[in-house]
């Protein structure tokens, strides 16, 4: 599963550099005169968000955190470095997002919700409590996963004859809840397993 993960978020943070520091005449017609008009933003974002989607797999990496435990703090350093531009531009284009209030409040929720579970995560860490941080953290990049599955769920349902416009608003939210009641559950289901009944 690790090398699943490694492998798409890989693929996408590549892809995600190549499309926003590319030609503008790339991007989608429905978010085109933003991005030209906001381009450092959209750059901005896209290339420290990318990061931390590439960073990401590597810091959940348990073989990581035993083996290489000077290396697993070096990377979060630089994974939280590049999550606060990469928060504050999601937060902006989230508040001009395409197609209205419905898809603003989900992006505008996911950008707030990415840089609180990273808070949090920030903070048990320097408490000391690593099963708390790791807890925080699998809330945390199943957000960051958001992207991911937003631009999956848009292939897929536009394959099979949707029209974007009309199924952005929900895409913008299933790009994200999902994943984090999946994170909540395997959460519980580690706390049950390693019988740690809070995390």
């Amino acid at each position: 599963m690790w090398y699943v993960l490694l492998y798409m978020a890989t693929l996408y943070a590549i892809r995600a550099c190549h499309h926003v520091l590319g030609s503008p005449d790339a991007f989608s017609p429905y978010f085109h005169d933003k991005y030209v008009s906001h381009l450092w933003l959209v750059r901005c974002h896209g290339v420290t968000a990318s990061l931390t989607l590439l960073l990401g797999p590597w810091l959940l990496s348990g073989w990581m955190r035993r083996c290489w435990p000077h290396l697993h703090r070096r990377l979060g350093k630089l994974y939280f470095a590049a999550l606060i531009p990469a928060v504050a531009g999601g937060l902006v284009l989230s508040l001009m997002a395409f197609g209205g209030v419905w898809p603003r409040t989900a992006l505008s929720l996911l950008s707030l919700g990415w840089g609180w579970t990273a808070w949090q995560a920030c903070q048990a860490v320097r408490n000391g409590h690593i099963d708390q941080h790791q807890a925080w953290m699998l809330r945390h990049y199943s957000l960051t996963l958001a992207a991911v599955s937003l631009r999956i769920q848009s292939a897929l349902y536009c394959g099979l004859g949707a029209d974007f416009p009309s199924i952005y608003g929900y895409l913008a939210w299933l790009s994200w809840v999902p994943n984090l009641l999946l994170a909540e559950i395997l959460i519980r289901w580690q706390c049950r397993s390693q019988g740690n009944p809070r995390r």
